[in-house]
């Protein structure tokens, strides 16, 4: 399926963000300027995650539109690890499985492209409500919410660069985008700033966005015990600092990179108190 001319618009994160005991807060729909607080902000992000039609294609009977699962789905499809027999007419996911149809002129790529950009967003509202100036004047709540924000948007940046990042193989060849990630949006973005808006460095994005924001996360939490498997917690920060560590050490075959990504899988491993 082709976009519309008028549309202008991994395992340890999925288990512990996945939201089906938060309550559903979705501001953007349904609540009014005066009625969003810092809570119903903070709240919608997770369940924004989980949501039913969240590219806007799903009333038109694109049955792949279903936020974060779905993405989840579409990239299990690419790595060749789900296999569908039969007729792959009735795959919804058949499209990145196969590797067709993925351009930016087709409908699929607001699945990510639109998802991802949303919920940053909502982080970025997060973040521009609370005073960050000095953490040490904010009380538990305002440092919970805040170190979830920062969490869910470093989450939302990793996701992404992982996603659009040319890397160098053996069967293709782009060199205008070798190096390049996607485009970094703040809450202090003017609309001028995001029209004008191409893609930065990946090396920009960790440095500048994912690790900054995983190290405040980190501080922001410590201490913090979550009081479900669906809340933020320190342990999900170790696993993202892990991951991110790992992405590094792999795309620069840095030693150094992976030594970090293995004390930090240590420490969520530790601090979730679970097993491999």
């Amino acid at each position: 399926m082709k976009k519309a001319t008028n549309i202008t618009l991994a395992t340890l994160a999925a288990a512990l963000l996945a939201s089906s005991c938060i309550k559903e807060a979705d501001p953007y729909e349904i609540a009014t300027e005066d009625q969003v607080t810092l809570e119903t902000l903070i709240e919608g992000i997770p369940a924004s995650l989980v949501q039913a039609g969240s590219a806007g294609y799903a009333k038109d009977g694109q049955a792949w539109d279903f936020a974060l699962p779905a993405i989840h789905i579409a990239t299990e499809s690419m790595t060749g690890d789900v296999a569908i027999g039969g007729n792959i007419g009735y795959d919804w996911f058949a499209q990145w499985g196969t590797n067709e149809a993925l351009g930016a002129d087709y409908a699929v790529g607001a699945l990510t492209w639109d998802n991802y950009y949303a919920w940053i967003m909502a982080a970025n509202n997060v973040i521009k409500q609370i005073d960050a100036s000095d953490f040490a004047t904010l009380d538990a709540t305002q440092k919970s919410y805040l170190g979830f924000a920062y969490a869910y948007r470093a989450m939302f940046y990793l996701d992404l660069v992982r996603l659009y990042e040319f890397k160098e193989n053996n069967y293709t060849e782009a060199p205008g985008v070798l190096g390049l990630g996607v485009p970094i949006v703040l809450p202090e973005t003017t609309e001028a700033e995001a029209k004008n808006n191409p893609r930065v460095k990946v090396d920009d994005i960790y440095d500048q966005v994912i690790f900054p924001d995983l190290d405040k996360a980190e501080e922001l939490l410590s201490g913090f015990t979550a009081p479900d498997k669906y809340t933020i917690s320190p342990a999900l920060v170790y696993g993202l600092k892990a991951r991110a560590w790992l992405e590094r050490g792999t795309a620069k075959n840095d030693a150094e990179a992976y030594v970090s990504a293995a004390e930090y899988a240590r420490l969520a491993i530790n601090a979730s108190g679970c097993t491999p």
